[in-house]
């Protein structure tokens, strides 16, 4: 489940929805996909929703 909070407004996200600088994510997600669910979060922050095919991790550098 993932709820987005923008300008004060909180809302469910489509699949069309793109983020935006300053919103606020919050994401709930069991323990069996949790670590996966972080990594895939922050290669989308470094590298884009195409992440994956661009060899990007998600790993902290």
């Amino acid at each position: 489940m993932t709820l987005i909070v923008r300008g004060g407004e909180s809302f469910v996200p489509l699949p069309t929805t793109i983020l935006q600088r300053g919103d606020e994510l919050l994401v709930v997600a069991t323990d069996p996909v949790r670590d996966a669910t972080e990594r895939r979060l922050r290669a989308v922050g470094h590298g884009g929703k195409l992440a994956g095919w661009l060899g990007t991790d998600g790993a902290s550098r």
